[in-house]
């Protein structure tokens, strides 16, 4: 590994880990930091890393189940970015394996 692919993990792991606390720190409230929409379209976006994020998107909704739609819609906007900029059909299943397994969990 040369030293620019280190630096792009280190630098998608620290934006993905701050996109996770952003949003335990707001499941915590009635509504969401501000910067939380920017960190998972960022981290997600770099980190590709969609199933990941189900575990926190799905805490968040049910500490918080007002702002479901909310985060579906980021999700889509994530979903979005992933598929324009790579043409992996595992993204797009991710993604909606993810959407289901939240719906199934608002049960």
């Amino acid at each position: 590994m040369c030293w620019g692919e280190y630096y792009n993990n280190v630098e998608q792991t620290d934006l993905y880990l701050k996109a996770v606390a952003s949003l335990r720190q707001a499941a915590l409230y009635t509504s969401k930091p501000k910067d939380t929409d920017f960190l998972l379209g960022k981290a997600f976006y770099k980190a590709g890393k969609l199933s990941e994020a189900g575990t926190v998107l799905n805490k968040y909704i049910i500490s918080c189940p007002e702002n479901e739609e909310e985060f579906q819609e980021i999700l889509s906007q994530i979903t979005l970015e992933l598929n324009k900029t790579t043409n992996s059909p595992m993204l797009s299943r991710d993604s909606s394996q993810l959407t289901l397994i939240i719906k199934i969990r608002m049960i």
